[in-house]
């Protein structure tokens, strides 16, 4: 695919006259419209690329911040291929409805189950992340090890952070022990738009596009901490063909972690492409060209011995992170013995009497942080 094919569908995309219907282009047919979420009155913004002789299907997860126009160029790719492809805008982001930027990985991959559904049975099923797309992804399938997914192709993958980031242990602990409590403040995720992407053209258009959004909320970001080392500890449950590529350049998303993360996956079939000079957004770059190559050959094996699909066995699939109950008791019961020795030393001091009248609203607010958590 040349410069003027991905401009030519990112042309057609921008026509808000074809924002909802169904339309020809000369290689296959597309579907844009909404379709209902996992949620109230939630929906979706779908695109789906419809080749005439399909092969196999594909479900396309942007990453954070962004939408699915961003990878039309990708999604141009497979449907040449004959691929099916499906394209979703994840709630939050894009087009699609819900808060901005604030939801947390379970309910991502709620989006990611009704994207999977949209799969023909009878067709071999691929899955492709970038960034956030793929730790939503890698996350889902350790926790439904059985689904018949014929390959896993990750860009970036969001795995761990580079130490560049500059994401210090004092926010860290912040956001893993206090988010559940902040998890509607917003803040500013303060990504360099110029250390994305090699390519200038690029650079443009994402100050120009209306659709980025740079701000994360502190609920996300502490689902986010939580999920990482929840993979790690369970990626030898991880049984899918996959093959991740990454940049060494990166400065959102940290390939070293990409590099343990492949040694420690359960799966046999497993293959990873460094780039020393490549930077977050390889789709973008010129490594773009070489992806594809390898990609074409890597899918032509899988597709050999591929099944279909199927049908979902399970009426929904298993999300989010195992609560383990024991240590939720085991933080409580800890929260319970600091305000008890913090109330000690007030009453030995002789000070509680001045702060007790004041100390109530803390008692109660202290009182409902609690029952939060055993919910």
């Amino acid at each position: 695919m040349n410069l003027k094919e991905s401009e030519s569908i990112n042309d057609f995309f921008k026509d808000d006259t074809k924002f909802i219907g169904e339309y020809s282009m000369q290689d296959y047919k597309v579907l844009r419209g909404y379709i209902p979420g996992f949620g109230q009155d939630l929906r979706l913004y779908y695109t789906k690329l419809d080749p005439p002789n399909k092969k196999a299907s594909i479900c396309i997860i942007h990453g954070f911040g962004e939408h699915q126009g961003r990878f039309l160029h990708v999604a141009d790719f497979f449907a040449k291929m004959n691929f099916v492809v499906h394209l979703i805008d994840l709630r939050g982001f894009g087009f699609s409805g819900g808060p901005r930027g604030s939801q947390s990985i379970a309910d991502l991959q709620l989006d990611v189950e009704v994207l999977i559904r949209q799969a023909s049975k009878d067709l071999p099923l691929f899955l492709y992340g970038h960034a956030m797309g793929a730790l939503v992804i890698i996350s889902l399938l350790i926790r439904n090890p059985k689904l018949k997914i014929s390959g896993v192709i990750c860009t970036a993958p969001t795995l761990g952070f580079p130490l560049n980031r500059n994401i210090g242990p004092l926010k860290q602990f912040v956001i893993k022990n206090f988010g559940h409590y902040l998890e509607d403040l917003v803040i500013n995720t303060n990504v360099n738009p110029t250390s994305l992407s090699k390519n200038n053209q690029h650079i443009q258009r994402i100050f120009e596009d209306r659709l980025v959004m740079p701000f994360l909320g502190v609920g996300m970001a502490r689902s986010i901490y939580k999920t990482l080392p929840f993979i790690f500890k369970n990626s030898h449950q991880f049984q899918y063909p996959i093959m991740i590529f990454h940049g060494k350049q990166d400065t959102q998303s940290s390939y070293e972690n990409s590099v343990q993360f492949i040694n420690q996956v359960g799966s046999k079939d497993k293959h990873i492409k460094l780039f020393d000079e490549g930077y977050h957004e390889l789709q973008h770059d010129e490594e773009f060209q070489s992806i594809k190559q390898q990609l074409s050959e890597w899918i032509k094996i899988r597709l050999e011995s591929s099944m279909p699909f199927g049908i979902l066995s399970q009426p929904r699939l298993l999300i989010g992170i195992p609560v383990q109950k024991n240590r939720r008791k085991l933080i409580i019961f800890l929260m319970l013995l600091l305000l008890a020795y913090f109330l000690t030393v007030l009453i030995k001091k002789g000070k509680f009497k001045r702060v007790q009248y004041p100390f109530v609203p803390i008692l109660i607010l202290y009182n409902k942080l609690i029952k939060k958590q055993l919910k």
